[in-house]
């Protein structure tokens, strides 16, 4: 069949294909929609991430301290789950000491930082991490566990300090 059909018909669309293209267009407008209401869920705080060059929460990654050695504002923040509105994207040099009583050692880290943790997050603030078992110097620090530099950690959802141990 020829399309535009050829005859006296008037150049008409029959019928079943005016049905069937009509389905495909609200189809097709239908994907539009899933896609532009669920991307900036779904990829917006991985691709965030990946822009700013910071780490996010570590899977299975293992615990550690750290002392911030020094720390840098990028200039840029960030509003995202997880972290808040407006958190600061900061570079750390951290001198870290994994849990295991390994030897210290030091990385450089970007990272975005809650607005509630900016006053406490300061050079020479023990900080608690996440070590990369498969790369050591991948690191992502744990803002819920603090430390003051008496040497007592704050940790987030409990009332009192408790030690910390040298």
């Amino acid at each position: 069949m020829a399309f535009p059909p050829s005859g006296g018909g008037g150049g008409s669309i029959p019928a079943n294909m005016v049905i069937w293209l009509v389905i495909g267009i609200l189809v097709f407008i239908a994907l539009i929609f899933v896609f532009v209401f669920t991307a900036a869920f779904v990829w917006g705080p991985r691709l965030i991430r990946k822009l700013s060059g910071t780490t996010g929460p570590m899977v299975n990654g293992l615990s550690g301290e750290a002392i911030i050695e020094s720390i840098a504002d990028t200039g840029m923040t960030v509003s995202m789950r997880g972290v808040g509105a407006y958190a600061p994207d900061y570079r750390f040099v951290l001198q870290v000491s994994p849990a295991g009583g390994e030897a210290t050692y030091r990385v450089e880290t970007k990272a975005l930082v809650p607005r509630l943790y900016l006053p406490l997050v300061v050079p020479g603030a023990h900080v608690g991490v996440l070590i990369d078992p498969t790369d050591p110097a991948r690191v992502s620090i744990d803002f819920t566990r603090l430390a003051d530099l008496s040497g007592r950690t704050w940790v987030a959802g409990q009332s009192e300090y408790s030690s910390v141990r040298t």
